[in-house]
């Protein structure tokens, strides 16, 4: 096919009243499906599979069939995210906000934690602000930096490198030590709570080394890290 009867195509497509109405349908039909609303879902891959030369929409739907099948692995859980989600205005905003982090994830590996933080959310363990911190955290980091953290976690006073450096721009890590000696060799850096959280209930899910319990402690409510400069302290929330 040449380039000209492509595009010549895809402007039918983009100017016929099917294609708008599509357009239309879709959209309402991906909030719904991230409800767990399996008739929308099936609409929604019916008109990705339709007009599939939307390369864009394409990627983005390969990325919301791998969270919905990760997440809905029974009728249970529909339920589940309904009640967390009962208002619908909400439930919506809950939608639209989901929606946004999938598209603009770049690697598949983060759809597995996004998937891991929201079967957390839907067997209790985090809250709901919790969660949007931490999907937005994970949406937000490199998938480098990532593995950085959950290789390094139970380790204590790491001196400075370029993973921190990105890490502490996320509100994954924080300075613990800043240096007196005019230059960085004496630095030494701390993962954050919401650090913890994300190695638990997003890139580790379910390992062993970690309890899980529906008694939560929100980020809000974990102790604040300072860091030292000598004598003097500064605070950080």
């Amino acid at each position: 096919m040449s380039l000209m009867k492509f595009t010549e195509k895809a402007l039918t497509h983009l100017n016929s009243n099917e294609f708008s109405k599509g357009t239309r349908e879709f959209t309402k039909n991906i909030i719904n499906a991230a409800s767990g609303d399996i008739v929308a879902a099936a609409e929604a891959m019916e008109f990705v599979l339709e007009f599939s030369m939307f390369i864009r929409e394409c990627l983005f739907w390969e990325k919301f069939v791998m969270f919905m099948d990760g997440v809905f692995l029974e009728d249970d859980d529909i339920r589940k995210i309904s009640e967390i989600f009962a208002d619908k205005k909400e439930k919506e905003d809950y939608a639209r906000r989901i929606i946004k982090v999938i598209d603009d994830i770049d690697i598949k590996v983060k759809i597995t934690y996004i998937i891991n933080l929201t079967r957390a959310l839907l067997a209790g363990f985090i809250t709901k602000a919790d969660y949007y911190r931490l999907i937005n955290a994970v949406k937000n980091t490199m998938e480098e930096d990532l593995r950085f953290l959950t290789g390094s976690i139970d380790q204590d006073h790491l001196t400075t490198n370029i993973n921190f450096e990105f890490l502490r721009q996320n509100g994954l890590a924080i300075q613990l030590i800043l240096s007196g000696k005019g230059d960085d060799s004496g630095d030494e850096f701390v993962f954050t709570s919401l650090a913890r959280m994300i190695d638990k209930y997003g890139l580790k899910y379910g390992n062993e080394k970690y309890q899980y319990s529906t008694s939560k402690l929100s980020l809000s409510e974990q102790p604040v890290i300072q860091t030292k400069l000598g004598d003097v302290v500064a605070r950080f929330g």
